[in-house]
């Protein structure tokens, strides 16, 4: 799969490279010392154009920019273009035999691009200066300067001679550019047979390595790139969208990848098909590695987190220390987080940009069967998403690992894997057809509602119950203050409920006796006043309690939807406190039993035989008052401190009346 990656990322760069124009240059150029002048001519690649230009050429002082880079001890200039400026940010540089450095820039209208070249000029009064090259004219000087010491180029030493300047700035004006095509700057540098060497500090300080440039064969202007990445005076949108697709496909990240590709299906400025299909099938190969990685390394944890048989046998309910528990925890809840802030943005932008082009798409041959493709490859990312619904992948295991994360109440770990299981189970399901088939809207509609009742109840619950294990009762009192308030506005809803209905049957009443008033008048027509008793007064009752049944019934299911179910939920997880909050009293009992002396078995805490009447340290159990009725010392306590059930407790047994010794 890596390597498939990499065929794509090698593909990706050479997709995006553009094409190249060749440009001719032709000029009389000096060869040597510059006594001679002979016409030449070279041909050389400048950058993308659909023609050829002629441009003249001297060489004048111009130098090689790797001339120019060994001047500046091996390094770079740094560039900046704006405002019709082309500005220079010289690095420490060699002032030895240099008596000027200036830069010169033109501007090619066939492909707008900023041409600059450096010139030199070397300092003629600090030798016995000659007639060859530049090149070799700096040669020969510093080693003048040198007088054989071949520790003389060292940088320390021509620090200490003052052979080196500090950093400097030139600004240079261009003529102007085209602002509706792209622009590069490229430095023309002078091409001779043999390159000068920019590895070398200053000149040919080892003869063997070079030869010598005495004669260099110049053959007009080569060109160089001014830095590692281009230089650009001036981008087209296009130009930009192109460069962060070449940016995205070779950092590989999944986030920047998925922008890039929405941009660019986005753009309506050129035609990227062949850009985004290879961007797109390097994210899916990304996440498909990305997610065997993830899922193996999450099933390692819930099989480490699981008990094994033996730990059962021993009484443990997990594999590994409470320590180590806590740290794998964290480490599960960090691959969910990635899948929901990572892998779920840029699979959800593909589902939707699937989703988009299958309705855009007739009913041709050729249309059906991108059809069939957009369906395989939506099951495809279905798939892949459905592995993080661990519930369903891996249920038993994923359950212990959620009684973890509970039992610690570890709520932002909780959060994280929760958060990872609802949107796995509904964008698994964003797809054409099929049973729960959704878009991608509702599947993050749905998301947001879920984790938003995520935040309010289990992870609230979870803080809830941690505070019960810690003998803490504040949750039980909110708990039955939440349902003495749902019960207040189930009432309140209730009450309101039937005064409009008592108010619509007070309206019936004056609404029939009124009509029954108008008709049974003294004086009226009998035989209406009759059919309106007999006939029109029934039926509008009827009418009305029709309704009135099928309101009631209406309002009895919204009131079970919003009232009773959330009050037998609450009652529900009040009954869990109450156990939790017990259970947790209970073994807090049994652990101070345990750690008791191994005196009486109710000689707890100090082994004092003094009186409890107050109550026994340790226990919220209230015994005042019962030295004093129940338990006497001759009726149930022997004087040494100990209760005996078996005292003096008599009863009449011909009577069958009790004899109550604590009356």
């Amino acid at each position: 799969m890596k390597k498939a990656i990499q065929l794509k990322l090698l593909v990706c760069s050479l997709l995006m490279v553009p094409g190249s124009a060749k440009v001719v240059f032709t000029g009389t150029s000096s060869i040597g010392s510059g006594s001679s002048n002979t016409s030449t001519t070279g041909s050389v690649d400048v950058g993308p154009s659909s023609r050829s230009t002629t441009v003249e050429c001297r060489r004048d002082n111009a130098v090689s920019y790797g001339f120019m880079k060994t001047l500046l001890l091996g390094n770079t200039p740094k560039f900046t273009v704006a405002n019709g400026k082309v500005i220079i940010d010289m690095p420490t540089r060699v002032s030895a035999c240099i008596s000027d450095i200036s830069a010169e820039a033109i501007t090619n209208p066939v492909d707008n691009n900023i041409y600059l070249k450096f010139d030199v000029q070397v300092d003629s009064s600090a030798y016995p200066a000659g007639s060859d090259s530049i090149e070799k004219e700096y040669e020969k000087c510093m080693n003048h300067l040198a007088g054989g010491d071949p520790n003389f180029f060292k940088v320390q030493n021509l620090i200490d001679k003052g052979h080196l300047a500090s950093p400097s700035r030139i600004t240079i004006d261009h003529p102007n550019i085209d602002q509706s095509r792209n622009s590069e700057l490229v430095i023309a540098s002078t091409n001779k047979d043999l390159d000068y060497r920019d590895d070398m500090p200053f000149g040919l300080a080892s003869v063997a390595q070079h030869t010598s440039f005495s004669k260099p064969s110049f053959n007009c202007m080569d060109f160089a790139k001014p830095a590692e990445r281009k230089i650009m005076a001036n981008t087209t949108p296009e130009y930009d969208l192109r460069e962060e697709a070449i940016a995205a496909c070779n950092g590989k990240n999944l986030t920047d990848i998925a922008d890039s590709l929405k941009k660019l299906r986005s753009s309506s400025g050129g035609n990227y098909d062949d850009l985004t299909r290879l961007l797109s099938g390097i994210q899916h190969s990304l996440i498909e590695d990305e997610v065997e990685e993830m899922v193996t390394r999450m099933e390692e944890i819930e099989r480490d987190i699981a008990p094994s048989a033996e730990d059962i046998e021993n009484g443990d309910e997990y594999g590994v220390s409470r320590d180590k528990r806590k740290e794998l925890l964290r480490e599960y809840a960090n691959h969910m987080n990635k899948f929901s802030k990572e892998l779920i943005p840029a699979l959800k932008s593909e589902l939707e940009h699937l989703m988009t082009e299958y309705d855009e798409l007739g009913e041709s041959t050729e249309d059906e069967r991108r059809k069939d493709q957009i369906t395989d490859k939506i099951q495809e990312i279905n798939d892949l998403i459905a592995k993080f619904n661990r519930q369903n992948e891996n249920g038993a295991e994923y359950k212990r690992v959620i009684a973890a994360l509970r039992e610690e109440n570890m709520q932002t770990s909780g959060r994280k894997v929760l958060t990872g299981i609802i949107h796995a189970q509904e964008f698994s399901n964003v797809k054409l057809e099929g049973a729960n088939k959704r878009t991608v809207d509702k599947a993050e509609t749905n998301s947001d509602k879920a984790i938003s009742r995520l935040e309010r109840g289990t992870l609230a619950d979870w803080g809830d119950e941690a505070l019960l294990r810690a003998g803490d009762k504040s949750p039980l009192a909110r708990r039955r203050k939440i349902i003495q308030g749902l019960q207040e506005r189930a009432a309140k809803d209730r009450q309101q409920q039937q005064a409009k209905l008592s108010a619509y049957d007070d309206y019936i009443q004056s609404y029939a006796k009124d009509l029954v008033s108008s008709y049974c008048t003294s004086g009226g027509n009998y035989q209406d006043c009759m059919t309106v008793q007999s006939t029109y007064v029934p039926y509008i009752y009827n009418q009305y309690m029709g309704w009135k049944q099928n309101s009631m019934s209406d309002y009895n299911s919204y009131f079970n939807n919003r009232y009773g179910s959330a009050i037998s939920e609450q009652r529900s997880t009040l009954g869990r406190f109450n156990n939790i909050y017990r259970t947790t009293q209970l073994n807090n009992l049994q652990s101070q039993l345990a750690s008791a002396s191994s005196g009486s078995p109710f000689d707890l805490w100090t082994g004092d035989t003094s009186s409890y009447s107050n109550g026994i340290p340790g226990f919220n159990l209230d015994l005042g008052g019962l030295g004093q009725t129940n338990f006497q010392t001759s009726n149930g306590w022997n004087g040494q401190g100990n209760f005996n059930l078996m005292g003096n407790q008599t009863r009449s047994p011909s009577s069958g009346n009790w004899s109550n010794p604590w009356q």
